[in-house]
């Protein structure tokens, strides 16, 4: 029987780091948690790995730690999983930057989610990209708006699809600075949910590179709020993909403002649908560039109605081939002004079929 097992805490917190340090197992495991929390720091660093290792989890959260007084970092890498389960978030906080650092992927994934929010700004810190990257999506989804806050770019580059897409909308929307985002890589770009693009702020929405706009996928840009989209300057409207141009619901579609519309290329008219040009505005209509008329279809061209047929220049009529005339509708022709048909060029005029006039 274990001598430990009538001491009192008192008896046990008067022995020497040689008398602890000279604990065989069966001492260590018959320590009640009163005695375990009786140790003293100093007590506490003369455990043996071998002998810190049989704690079961009640006396490991009874051990008493203090910031900058707590395990070693030798201990803390002998620490078993179910050990580091069992440590309470205030335990945790004792850890040093040193002591988070020795623990292997394994270790890490075993604290619990709960646990994570204890962590300050410089434990987060000092966690490497491997072990951010190993978190699992319960601990990254625990971590509070401030400390994701907290992350280096680095990290956040870290960040894998499924960790990233398990992010709460505040996390993102109020963790992510417009610089943690321009982290993001396209391919974790992609990974974030329709939701969690919504709710980006206008900062968030204006640091967006070319790159990560273009990496959107079409659910995504189908989540852009009006809002958002009306931030999108026209660089980064000229920066989209057709596919991802031709994705833009009409509501989304419809708030495009006229320099917006005037910076598609002809890809991306060439890209549009024909709902998104049915129901397009007089003034969208008005603003296409005169030289990406002739990259319309004649199933696009057909979809204009007469009312923004209306609203074309003589500039904008005048870059439709003959074929793109020829293929209008008598409705789009009644809808030309005198002055729209007076401007239409020889070769023009003569395309037009009998039915058309």
């Amino acid at each position: 029987m274990s001598i430990v097992i009538g001491m009192s805490p008192a008896q046990i917190s008067a022995l020497s780091t040689t008398q602890i340090r000279d604990f065989v197992a069966g001492d260590i495991r018959a320590l009640t948690t009163d005695q375990v929390a009786a140790l003293t720091p100093e007590q506490i660093d003369s455990i043996e790995n071998r002998d810190l290792v049989i704690l079961n989890t009640a006396q490991v959260q009874a051990l008493t730690l203090y910031n900058n007084r707590g395990l070693l970092a030798t201990q803390v890498r002998a620490l078993t999983p179910i050990q580091l389960r069992a440590l309470t978030g205030d335990q945790l906080a004792t850890f040093e930057t040193a002591d988070l650092q020795v623990l292997s992927v394994t270790q890490l994934k075993a604290i619990d989610a709960g646990d994570m929010t204890y962590l300050s700004a410089e434990q987060l810190g000092a966690l490497s990209t491997t072990q951010i990257k190993a978190l699992t999506t319960a601990q990254v989804a625990a971590l509070s708006p401030q400390q994701v806050s907290q992350l280096s770019t680095a990290q956040i580059a870290a960040l894998t699809n499924v960790q990233l897409a398990k992010m709460t909308t505040a996390q993102i929307s109020e963790g992510l600075s417009p610089e943690q985002l321009q982290a993001l890589s396209s391919t974790q770009v992609t990974g974030l949910t329709s939701t969690q693009v919504a709710s980006l702020t206008d900062g968030q929405i204006n640091a967006l590179t070319t790159s990560q706009l273009r990496a959107l996928t079409a659910a995504q840009v189908k989540a852009l709020t009006t809002a958002q989209l009306a931030l999108l300057e026209t660089g980064d409207i000229a920066a989209m993909t057709s596919s991802q141009i031709s994705a833009l619901s009409t509501t989304q579609f419809n708030t495009l403002s006229q320099e917006q519309i005037a910076s598609f290329s002809s890809t991306q008219i060439k890209g549009l649908t024909a709902v998104q040009i049915r129901t397009m505005t007089v003034d969208q209509a008005a603003a296409i560039e005169a030289a990406d008329m002739s990259a319309l279809s004649t199933l696009q061209l057909a979809a204009f109605s007469t009312n923004n047929i209306a609203a074309l220049s003589g500039s904008q009529l005048a870059a439709l081939t003959t074929t793109q005339i020829r293929n209008l509708t008598s409705a789009q022709l009644q809808a030309m002004s005198p002055q729209q048909l007076g401007g239409l060029s020889i070769s023009q005029t003569v395309s037009l079929t009998g039915t058309q006039l």
